[in-house]
């Protein structure tokens, strides 16, 4: 055999060998870029659910508060004589005890949870006017406790730590007026952070 054929015989050798392994690697960057992918989509996720009371939206049949991605019940209730922050607030009365119940799914008991709402009282026998979380499976949490005020305005917050036993439960936040008296809540904040 001439020392030219063998020549082109082994580049086109080399070029097979070059062009598998190319496709091996392809293959392999894929998988890593996959699985990397995957992993991300598994890492919990800081979540922020906000309502204002400014937008109200018939959800199932019934006038609801609404953001972009979730629902508060209530949107009946929506008033614009007092307002923490925008135009309006939910306002609960002796004949309208509860508003602003949302469920935030999936929890994975790994996180803190953080709650939030200004609250705005006419006398002090709304004070007992609260801001309510349930974990099923748990205590929850109940406050009506004023943590810091601003101009007629109380903040109420509540912080939970759900534990592994909670993996795949929900959480629902919710207020409560029990007092009879009329009561303001506005600006709602659940901010629920992986640990």
């Amino acid at each position: 055999m001439s020392t030219t054929l063998l020549a082109d015989q082994h580049k086109k050798e080399f070029r097979r060998i070059l062009v598998e392994f190319g496709r091996v690697m392809l293959l392999g960057l894929i998988l890593v870029l996959g699985a990397y992918y995957l992993w991300q989509r598994q890492q919990p996720k800081e979540l922020f659910v906000f309502c204002d009371a400014e937008r109200v939206r018939t959800r199932l049949g019934k006038p609801a508060f609404v953001n972009e991605e979730q629902a508060f019940t209530g949107g009946s209730l929506r008033s614009d004589a007092q307002a923490h922050s925008g135009h309006y607030s939910a306002r609960l009365s002796a004949t309208a005890k509860f508003a602003l119940e949302t469920r935030i799914p999936h929890l994975t008991g790994e996180e803190e949870i953080l709650i939030r709402i200004w609250r705005h009282i006419e006398n002090e026998q709304g004070e007992g006017a609260s801001l309510i979380a349930e974990i099923p499976g748990t205590d929850g949490g109940l406050v009506n406790t004023a943590k810091q005020r601003e101009n007629g305005w109380e903040l109420l917050e509540l912080r939970l730590e759900p534990d592994c036993r909670h993996a795949n439960q929900y959480l629902k936040v919710y207020c409560w007026n029990p007092t009879g008296e009329v009561v303001y809540f506005d600006d709602l904040e659940i901010r629920i952070t992986p640990v």
